[in-house]
């Protein structure tokens, strides 16, 4: 049975593309194999559905179907195939007469490490690349300006060639020649006949204050060179922040895990301490616990476009000596007679609670 994508479809044969594509949708939508997964007949129901649809809202597909099947949508049959195949005429045409495409330069991607440093106050990073260029002996031909011609042995000099479709026949530009109908024998000696050729380029970025991890900037027309008209590429850096072995990021405020002694913890005093800008000095407070944290405001990293900044965290952490000597050991237990228990908070709220227990 030969198939009418007009019932298929449930429209008439006058149905103008928006009723085409409303019936389709709704259709769709109805068999859709997603929503039909008990049904073995939706998906069988639905590429027909499509198949009907691909042809009936293209107007040439369309028009040539209805050639074929006889159908006359209020225009003569005769004025349909003159149309037809005028446009294959001029199609055919124009293909002849057809320069070269323009091309359009491949975009392309580079990674740069920076430091948590170079991050926080800017940078500017240098470094070299490689893409295609057009090449300056043939101006992207692939051929020298009196290169020897032949015609092209696959479209036999028409640059279009025919492809048998379901219900109609279509011309295609030739992939041998190009469309162009002929084919240079001799090949550009510097690109051997590719019409660009890969070079080096240093490239230069500026990377501003703030930028965080992972951040893709892109440098327009930096890609692949393109040509006969087309658009250039994209460079898209890709920033990396190393790893600070002092610093870690928490968002816009920086963290510094800072160790004290036990002396330093229970008497305090003024200590310098490093940041992202240099060495501040800073008051650690008597009685300081593991985990207090000291926050200074505005020194930590800049906020991307904009001239606020996070904080500067200081995390303290206590640290317990070890390998201690004998001497050692003797010491601290004579001053951990000397010191009441009222003197450690914790220990002695640890006590109460556990009598309480």
């Amino acid at each position: 049975m030969e198939k009418d994508y007009y019932k298929i479809l449930k429209v008439s044969i006058t149905a103008t593309q928006d009723e085409i594509k409303k019936a389709f949708r709704q259709l769709a939508k109805k068999y859709h194999p997603d929503r039909n997964q008990g049904s073995p007949n939706a998906e069988t129901i639905f590429k027909k559905l499509q198949e009907a649809y691909e042809v009936l809202v293209d107007p040439e597909k369309r028009r040539r179907y209805d050639q074929i099947k006889g159908y006359n949508r209020n225009q003569r049959e005769t004025e349909h195939k003159e149309e037809f195949y005028g446009f294959w005429e001029f199609f055919q045409t124009q293909v002849k007469k057809r320069r070269k495409t323009p091309v359009y330069g491949e975009d392309l991607k580079y990674k740069i490490e920076i430091t948590l440093k170079e991050a926080a106050k800017g940078v500017r990073k240098n470094f070299t690349i490689n893409r295609f260029e057009v090449c300056p002996s043939c101006n992207a031909y692939g051929h020298p300006p009196n290169a020897k011609v032949i015609t092209c042995p696959v479209c036999h000099g028409k640059g279009s060639v025919r492809k048998e479709k379901t219900f109609f026949t279509i011309n295609q530009i030739c992939e041998r020649c190009k469309g162009e109908g002929k084919i240079y024998v001799e090949k550009c000696e510097r690109c051997n006949g590719l019409g660009r050729i890969n070079v080096s380029r240093d490239i230069s970025v500026n990377i501003p204050a703030g930028i965080v991890d992972g951040t893709s900037m892109k440098l327009t027309g930096e890609g692949g060179k393109g040509t006969f008209g087309g658009k250039d590429g994209d460079l898209f850096i890709v920033v990396k922040i190393k790893e600070d072995p002092l610093f870690k990021r928490l968002k816009d405020d920086i963290l510094l895990r800072l160790p004290l002694s036990i002396s330093e913890a229970a008497i305090g005093g003024i200590i310098e301490v490093p940041s992202l800008e240099g060495k501040i000095k800073m008051e650690v407070p008597a009685g300081t616990q593991s985990g207090d944290r000291i926050i200074i405001k505005n020194k930590g990293m800049p906020k991307l476009e904009s001239k606020k900044r996070g904080n500067f965290i200081v995390e303290f952490i206590v640290e317990v000596p070890v390998e201690l000597t004998e001497k050692q050991k003797e010491l601290l237990t004579k001053l951990e007679n000397e010191i009441p228990i009222t003197h450690y908070p914790a220990r002695k709220e640890f006590k109460k609670r556990k009598k309480q227990d």
